[in-house]
């Protein structure tokens, strides 16, 4: 793979575009840091890791992966500086866009190894119902608009707030301990019995995702999460409704998900139809769906300026994967590209094919469209004032 790779970046990596996104809000290129991932005297020799690298210009940034001896498997991406990062190591991060990681395999209910590739292509909608809460949070929460989602390569995604304002020194999202704070007040969090924390049941009503997720569960996510007894069980235990333990036995007798799921659905509404004193049982009922769905982040990557992130379109260093565009939130609304499916993502050991070549242009062609977009509205609306990240503030 590691002529393939060099080919890939040399000939089919959109650094115009990549270089496009990332001076969005007017930073300069030269000023960001880049790192490079690979191996020294072939695929299986000596790990190579290089950071405080610059780039000026659209062809700086595509020969960057050019090393001699070195198979460079990924680009990653850091902060914008004080200067050029250089070999010196001397600059120092100023700030950079808020980055969300998003990783399948962190969800401890999926039971899917890092490693299993097949596996974490067959749970990639989890994936994207964490993408679709996630910005609709950041959304609703802090009025930050404007999100691009990338496919990680392997396990999930990686969200892009791409605000101008993040670039306002002033801003209370450009503070480290705010970022934390954000972070951590979109991580999962769980009581002991399992369901979800009040506080993000609270984030989801608020954020008129109800329906979303509870259809989501229904038609897709049982059948990862009630496709065996024992499934049957945990679910039933973490609910913690003793007045429907019965239904336990005849949810697995159905021997079918969603049959399961609904029959349990419909006695729920039914009980809350017939009592409106048990209108909570809705609740709990969300709670527990959203403890198998809700995203796991990781806080450090979106909390310290100064930590690196995989680039928009590098390949994956294991897969060989474009970490290419999926979605992009545009002022309450996250545009997906259609039949996004990681099965079918360009990988650099196919790129020779035609096919491949011109998937992997019509995605950087989407991202260009998405972009356009924002510059278009952008040039329609005056900013908005720094003061609206803390008016959206809710942290209870």
């Amino acid at each position: 793979m590691e002529g393939q790779r060099a080919n890939y970046y040399a000939t089919h990596f959109p650094a115009p575009l990549v270089r496009r996104m990332l001076t969005l809000n007017g930073a300069s290129l030269d000023r960001r840091e880049f790192a490079l991932d690979g191996t020294r005297g072939g695929p299986n020799g000596e790990r190579f890791f290089a950071r405080h690298l610059s780039a000026s210009t659209d062809a700086s940034l595509q020969s960057l992966t050019s090393v001699r001896g070195v198979d460079i498997k990924a680009l990653h991406i850091g902060a914008i500086c004080d200067k050029p990062p250089s070999r010196d190591k001397d600059e120092r991060a100023e700030w950079v866009e808020m980055r969300i990681d998003l990783d399948i395999t962190d969800n401890d209910r999926l039971g899917v190894r890092k490693d299993d590739l097949q596996a974490c292509d067959a749970v990639w909608p989890v994936a994207l119902m964490a993408v679709r809460l996630i910005t609709q949070q950041i959304y609703d929460e802090f009025g930050y608009r404007e999100m691009a989602v990338f496919y990680s390569g392997r396990r999930g995604a990686h969200i892009w707030v791409l605000d101008r304002r993040v670039v306002d020194q002033q801003d209370p999202f450009m503070h480290a301990e705010v970022r934390e704070a954000v972070a951590k007040h979109l991580e999962y969090k769980a009581f002991k019995h399992g369901r979800i924390d009040d506080n993000i049941l609270r984030i989801v009503k608020t954020s008129n995702m109800t329906t979303t997720v509870m259809d989501y569960f229904r038609d897709h996510a049982c059948l990862l999460f009630l496709d065996t007894p024992e499934d049957i069980r945990e679910f039933m235990r973490r609910l913690g409704l003793r007045r429907l333990e019965s239904l336990e036995a005849q949810m697995i007798q159905l021997q079918e998900p969603r049959a399961a799921y609904r029959l349990l659905e419909s006695e729920v509404d039914r009980a809350v139809d017939s009592q409106p004193t048990l209108a909570w049982w809705g609740d709990r009922l969300l709670g527990t769906v959203l403890s198998y769905v809700y995203p796991r982040i990781d806080v450090a990557v979106s909390s310290h300026i100064n930590h690196l992130v995989k680039s928009p379109f590098s390949a994956h260093a294991s897969t060989g994967r474009v970490c290419v565009f999926v979605a992009g939130f545009l002022d309450g609304e996250l545009r997906e590209c259609p039949d996004f499916d990681p099965t079918s993502v360009p990988t650099v050991a196919q790129l020779h094919l035609p096919e491949q070549q011109e998937q992997l242009r019509e995605n950087a062609a989407s991202l260009g469209r998405y972009l356009d977009l924002i510059e278009s509205q952008r040039a329609e609306t005056a900013p908005e004032p720094v003061t609206t990240a803390s008016r959206h503030f809710r942290f209870q």
